[in-house]
């Protein structure tokens, strides 16, 4: 049976009322991290007051060799 480890990335809103994250900076972290076997597996929003963005959670997982 195959077994995995896991890895959880959280990147905080900015701005008035937490609207704004760095895409690029996600981006190169994901790719960084896809070049060393790990796989974005779901993400998870989660949210403040009228509906914005606390900050945005990114779980990751790999196969252990």
């Amino acid at each position: 049976m195959d077994k995995f480890e896991y890895k959880l990335l959280c990147y905080k809103s900015t701005g008035f009322l937490g609207g704004s994250i760095d895409e690029k900076q996600i981006e190169r972290d994901l790719n960084e991290l896809g070049q060393k076997g790990w796989e974005l597996v779901s993400t998870l929003n989660t949210n403040q007051a009228y509906g914005n963005s606390k900050c945005i959670i990114y779980n990751m997982k790999r196969l252990i060799e």
